[in-house]
């Protein structure tokens, strides 16, 4: 019976051993994506938490796109020895097998201890590109599953205060998630920039600390470093605000080389013509997604304008986003009907 035993707790050391260095995220880039979340050993899950593994930082942004009340949850992988190269306007690039996770979930009742996962989403930056892959969650919260087609999820939870939230989530298919992150011609990541990453956490610049860790390079606290407006801080002019709101939610299809350039709407906080930001602009198209008005934006009136009906309709051939909401964002509606509401036609007008 010794020798079973010795052999049964051999078995066993090897085995601990086998899962603590499965701990060490890791991406194979020439590999096929993996199947489950849980091979790219990115966390450790503790009732629906996701502990960051070795390898794996949490980060946050200051903007981010409103996405049917659930909340987000980033971080980032980098190879070993490997960092963020920065940049104080373009997308900050990352080096080759880098990636942004980026987990949807709720908490019922805004408890800690009844969180569920949605859905974890992925930007790998491989040899020909980045890609977006979906990872959807099981129903025991031990893992999520590669998904290129998608899925519709019924939703039922209450916030923080009590209120029901109910609602047909859509996760995305790969095509779809190409959609929006596509640029020119190739896909991208949404909203990391150094303007949108440079705040504190734990009261520390976000921006410092990662280059303090060996994370960001080329980077100098003695440099002037761009800080883009909470959409939601009202100190900030309205309009910076707003233009705040349209760069994360809109902007990434809205600009001249994003998706939707075709329309000549281009929503993003670099754009300073008028016009093209929709203001007495004509729509490219008089289908059902005009809603039957005549201009994009009209100053003092934001029950003509196109923007409002739009970003206020859940219908699918009326809504905007088309993808990642099925409800609204009334605290945006309101802030751009509050915009618009205020606006001078004869300061605005072409």
């Amino acid at each position: 019976m010794r020798p079973v035993f010795l052999l049964s707790l051999l078995l066993t050391v090897v085995q601990f051993l086998s899962s603590c260095s499965n701990k060490n995220a890791h991406i194979d880039l020439d590999a096929p994506p993996y199947k489950k979340l849980s091979e790219y050993a990115f966390f450790s899950i503790d009732r629906g938490e996701l502990k960051p593994n070795q390898g794996v930082t949490p980060y946050l942004m200051v903007n981010q796109m409103f996405n049917d009340h659930l909340q987000r949850e980033k971080f980032l992988f980098l190879p070993d020895k490997k960092a963020i190269k920065y940049d104080s306007i373009a997308v900050l690039a990352m080096p080759l097998g880098s990636c942004l996770i980026n987990t949807a979930y709720y908490l019922n009742n805004g408890n800690l201890h009844e969180r569920k996962n949605i859905e974890t989403q992925l930007l790998i930056h491989k040899k020909n590109g980045w890609e977006a892959l979906e990872y959807i969650w099981n129903d025991a919260q031990t893992d999520a599953e590669l998904s290129l087609i998608g899925d519709i999820k019924n939703l039922a939870w209450k916030d923080k205060k009590g209120i029901e939230m109910k609602m047909e989530y859509v996760l995305s298919s790969k095509h779809q998630c190409k959609n929006c992150h596509w640029n020119k011609d190739h896909i991208t990541p949404i909203g990391f920039r150094a303007g949108n990453l440079n705040l504190l956490t734990n009261g520390v610049n976000q921006l410092a600390s990662l280059n303090e860790k060996g994370l960001l390079a080329d980077f100098s606290t003695n440099a002037p470093t761009p800080k883009f407006a909470d959409w939601r801080d009202t100190s900030y002019p309205i309009f910076t605000r707003v233009k705040s709101y349209f760069d994360i939610n809109c902007a990434h299809c809205h600009n001249t080389d994003g998706s939707a350039n075709f329309c000549g709407l281009f929503l993003n906080r670099e754009n300073e013509n008028m016009e093209t930001f929709g203001v007495y602009k004509s729509p490219t198209s008089a289908a059902k997604g005009s809603c039957d008005l005549k201009n994009d934006i009209v100053p003092g009136k934001p029950g003509e304008s196109i923007v409002i009906c739009r970003m206020a309709s859940t219908d699918l051939k009326i809504k905007m986003p088309p993808l990642g909401r099925a409800t609204n964002d009334n605290e945006g509606v309101a802030l751009v009907i509050e915009w618009i509401a205020q606006m001078k036609t004869e300061q605005t007008q072409h």
